[in-house]
């Protein structure tokens, strides 16, 4: 699935590489996930794909900020360990990111529900945060 590669300035923060201005209705067949402290999570339809969309709770104007930092890093973020941000929204009262739906589940299914042997989870992790530091370096001549 390819979104739509467009700048756009929303709130006074600028991205680039994401739609920005999801509609609602173009979100389909929401249906509760889970949730935590920060957000809760949805599966559903965008685009005619299957997408988990994470909708954070917002309290305050010092939450808004930090969902378009967040939304900023995500945008950015271009790696094939990680889940790629196909679109958002933000625009009140409706902030959400929407992400590919992992058939394989999460983490914590993997480690609280399926049992995983933890070495299996150590190495994956491990891979993950060197990863992620590389990512994180300045490239190398």
């Amino acid at each position: 699935m390819v979104s739509t590669i467009v700048s756009k300035s929303v709130r006074g923060h600028e991205y680039v590489g994401v739609k920005v201005d999801v509609q609602t209705p173009q979100l389909q067949e929401l249906k509760y996930l889970t949730e935590g402290g920060a957000s809760k999570i949805f599966k559903g339809k965008y685009e005619g794909n299957v997408v988990v969309v994470k909708r954070p709770k917002l309290a305050n104007s010092e939450d808004m900020d930090a969902y378009h930092e967040e939304l900023k890093l995500l945008a950015g973020l271009k790696h094939p360990n990680l889940l790629p941000l196909l679109a958002a929204r933000a625009w009140p009262t409706d902030y959400s990111f929407v992400f590919p739906y992992m058939e394989i589940g999460s983490m914590n299914e993997l480690i609280h529900v399926r049992r995983k042997p933890f070495r299996h989870l150590e190495l994956c992790t491990a891979r993950h945060v060197r990863d992620l530091r590389a990512l994180s370096s300045p490239e190398q001549p």
